[in-house]
């Protein structure tokens, strides 16, 4: 009888594991294309550009456990494809932040998650550290990569980041 416990409740574990997985690439999805619509660019500058970043720390950070590579892998390759540039450059830079996140959850971002107020100034130094690495690779690969844009894109994300932290209160009250 025990065997048979087991074995449901890893099959509910696996399933568990896949929709949360299906999940993120489906939300990190639409963030692509939200980001990538015209009518959230302003003088060449997507103001909904960090969208993806704060799904792909805000699912990393709260189901550490259940993100898998593969999936911010895909979000990657998805971004890639739509806007045209080279392949794997956005693939890159998502899995550095996922293994960025991953790499610190013992660390600073541990003691970060304790309140909202620590999440939002942790979310705003890895958003500081991916900006850089973007830039960087942006350079690498194009040659040229506007510095003022990625950090009009970094604000608007550090901004937007609070709803989230809304979504984590309620989902904690519920």
């Amino acid at each position: 009888m025990n065997n048979e416990l087991l074995s449901i409740d890893g099959n509910h574990r696996a399933a568990r594991h896949v929709l949360h997985n299906f999940l993120l690439v489906l939300l990190g999805g639409i963030c692509v294309m939200l980001a990538r619509m015209p009518p959230v660019h302003f003088e060449g500058v997507s103001l909904l550009g960090g969208l993806p970043v704060i799904v792909i720390y805000f699912w990393v950070l709260q189901k550490q456990t259940e993100a898998r590579p593969v999936s911010i892998f895909l979000i990657g390759i998805f971004q890639d494809l739509l806007s045209g540039g080279t392949i794997g450059v956005w693939a890159l830079l998502y899995l550095s932040l996922y293994v960025l996140v991953l790499s610190q959850q013992g660390g600073f971002l541990q003691f970060i998650n304790r309140s909202a107020l620590f999440s939002w100034l942790g979310f705003i130094l890895v958003v500081i550290l991916f900006v850089i690495f973007s830039w960087l690779v942006g350079w690498v690969v194009a040659g040229a990569v506007s510095a003022k844009a990625l950090f009009f894109q970094a604000c608007i994300s550090a901004l937007l980041y609070p709803v989230t932290l809304l979504w984590r209160v309620r989902s904690h009250v519920i």
